[in-house]
């Protein structure tokens, strides 16, 4: 479905309520070898597609079509549109996603609507031409079809094209124009640059800018936390190669704001338009990064731009050389990276802090009627009998608070070996979830295993009271001492196993929405909902810094992933037909979300079965017990506070974008 094509155009309809339309836009990308992995730094053709006499114009386009109510978003409009008008989908391997752009609005008063434009890119990589055979028959000739039977352009196999276009043809991105001799749909460029960024910041940062946003994107191991600061290192990697767009100095343009000019409307020029640019940067780390995971990534980038938005309005009306004005914002992004480490300390103390309060009287309470009996059994061991008692110390998983958890969060990992290395605290019976495809939780477990080994080690060279509480002496054993945990790993389909008797699940959101509901590892909702039925008294705890925290409403789509990963963990020989198949009789290969399972006795019998992998699932705020930030516990309404108090200062950095 075509998008506007008439400009604006003031008529008498001015007064009338305008109908809002929304629109997506969707630009195809090639690259040299059809492969972006391999063609990072090489420079790709994008394709403009001429509408046919069906729609009028003749112009050339990006295909698009309206956002219907049965989107479930203008990214699904796009696959829709990509499908509908060029048979090309995300399964058959020869389309992904590349980013998506700002979307913009704008009013045609000429038929009383406001549009917002919705830009996305897309990478396309041609089919393989069939392999040709001159004993092959000539295939018949094609009924008569909406949709073109053979591609317009030889050597792009697999796209052909519906009735609204008559053909198409690839253009170097910086070669398209809005001038009326290209033939273009107007405000073409304006979608163009707002996924094509190069277009606005130039080359050089350009390509720092998409190494950094690949860094993310290909990083499936590291948290959210994790992924934040690996933002902020390629924002600051960008920063001192955009292009001022002036041959002047930043302090002379700087000290043309006044406090009547507004805050950014007094700047000089060429300093709105550097303005704009590393706003525009921000945006797409935190859009084109990794989304699902991109709260923490968006708190960065507004803590970022605030600290430049300040040195650019205190910036001295004087001559200053312009690399003087970026070693300072450098700096200051340093000093940024040295305080989350900070708050990560911070959301460690408050987790024992929780610990203590909402559990601590209940272990001691455990443990209390103990005491007398390991006293005694530490007297024993002195003295020589015993047989050395459990690793650990006096004590067992009865007098512990069992903590289930999955995933490798960063926060959770750096909390939870915080409070095992508290004396003060509960000891801690860990169970983890080991969290396919990439088994990450196995990491958690073996980091907190390690920090338990590292204590039990500090513990055996302290020396020991007796009871007169004075030092008794530096011996090895332990048995006297209370065991500060221990850890146990499940495969994910154990949740309900693992949750028996549990006092917590422990979530560590990559994503927390305006209205509290929490996002995390796929698996964390069935876990969540067998430890409730197994452990009815169970504690659902979200553990999260404030910048988990989205003021906008979470993205419409999800992230799946490559089933390779899935895959790769299947022996060859294991995805057979059961009883009825030999083993080896299968094996398995896995392409495009797709595994075919081939016959050894040939392909007829073969099936295709699509894989999927998606990371991230949501636990409603009606299963969560508590939230635990930096500051402490908290609650929804303050979730909804500070979601509204971020999106006030998001509105004030990108909304005018």
């Amino acid at each position: 479905m075509a998008t506007p094509d008439k400009p604006d155009n003031a008529s008498g309809r001015d007064e009338l309520p305008l109908e809002k339309r929304a629109v997506a836009v969707c630009f195809l990308f090639k690259y040299p070898s059809g492969d972006l992995d391999l063609d990072l730094d090489a420079r790709p053709q994008v394709a403009l597609f001429r509408r046919s006499g069906a729609v009028r114009t003749h112009k050339y386009a990006p295909i698009s079509g309206s956002v219907e109510a049965r989107d479930a978003s203008p990214l699904a409009t796009a696959w829709r549109e990509l499908r509908e008008e060029t048979t090309l989908t995300a399964a058959g391997g020869q389309l992904r996603l590349f980013r998506q752009g700002k979307p913009y609005t704008f009013s045609d008063a000429s038929v009383g609507r406001e549009w917002t434009i919705n830009p996305f890119a897309f990478v396309f990589t041609p089919a393989p031409p069939p392999p040709s055979s001159s004993s092959s028959p000539p295939s018949p000739p094609s009924p008569p079809s909406r949709v073109s039977t053979v591609p317009i352009e030889a050597g792009d196999g697999g796209l052909c094209l519906d009735w609204e276009h008559e053909g198409y043809a690839w253009f170097d991105p910086a070669d398209v124009s809005g001038d009326a001799a290209f033939g273009g749909v107007p405000r073409l460029t304006e979608s163009l640059r707002r996924v094509w960024f190069e277009r606005d910041i130039g080359r050089d940062a350009a390509r720092a800018l998409e190494r950094g946003l690949r860094a993310l994107q290909d990083d499936h191991e590291s948290g959210a936390r994790q992924l934040a600061g690996k933002a902020l290192d390629a924002f600051a990697d960008v920063l001192p190669r955009l292009d001022r767009h002036d041959e002047g100095s930043v302090g002379a343009a700087a000290a043309a704001t006044t406090e009547t000019a507004g805050r950014q409307g007094g700047r000089g020029r060429e300093v709105q338009a550097w303005w704009r640019n590393i706003r525009v940067v921000a945006w797409h780390l935190w859009k084109n990064g990794r989304e699902a995971m991109g709260a923490p990534i968006l708190s960065v980038m507004l803590a970022s731009l605030a600290i430049i938005d300040a040195k650019l309005a205190a910036w001295p009306a004087s001559e200053q050389p312009w690399d003087a004005f970026v070693d300072d914002v450098l700096a200051s992004l340093r000093e940024l990276a040295a305080r989350r480490t900070e708050t990560g300390r911070a959301i460690g103390e408050a987790f024992a802090r929780f610990l203590r309060d909402e559990f601590g009287g209940e272990a001691a309470g455990r443990e209390s009627g103990r005491a007398a009996v390991e006293g005694e059994a530490a007297e024993g061991d002195d003295a020589g009998g015993g047989d050395g008692g459990d690793d650990g110390g006096g004590g067992g998983d009865g007098n512990m608070v069992k903590i289930v958890t999955l995933s490798c969060s960063s926060t959770i990992t750096a909390a939870l070996t915080h409070a095992l290395a508290r004396p003060d605290t509960p000891a801690l019976d860990v169970h983890v979830l080991e969290s396919r495809p990439l088994f990450e939780g196995v990491k958690t477990g073996r980091a907190l295993a390690s920090a338990l080994l590292r204590q039990v080690e500090a513990d055996s060279t302290t020396p020991r009271e007796t009871g007169a509480g004075t030092p008794r002496d530096r011996s090895p054993s332990r048995r006297g001492r209370r065991r500060r945990g221990q850890v146990t790993l499940h495969t994910d389909s154990a949740a309900a196993v693992a949750s028996q008797g549990a006092h917590m699940v422990l979530l560590g959101a990559d994503l927390i929405s305006p209205g509290a509901d929490v996002s995390n590892k796929t698996g964390s909702l069935p876990l969540v909902l067998s430890a409730r039925h197994v452990a009815p008294r169970v504690r659902v705890v979200a553990l999260a810094e404030w910048d988990k925290v989205l003021p906008f409403a979470p993205p419409g789509h999800g992230e799946d992933n490559d089933a390779a990963e899935v895959t790769a963990a299947w022996p060859a020989d294991g995805v057979g037909e059961g009883e009825t198949a030999g083993a080896g009789d299968k094996t398995a290969t896995a392409g495009a979300g797709e595994v075919v399972l081939e016959s050894k006795q040939g392909r007829g019998r073969d099936a295709a079965i699509e894989v999927k992998n998606v990371y991230f699932e949501w636990v409603p705020a009606a299963l969560v017990s508590d939230y635990v930030t930096e500051d402490g516990v908290t609650t929804t309404r303050g979730i909804e506070d500070w979601a509204a108090e971020a999106r006030t200062r998001a509105d004030r950095f990108f909304a005018d974008l």
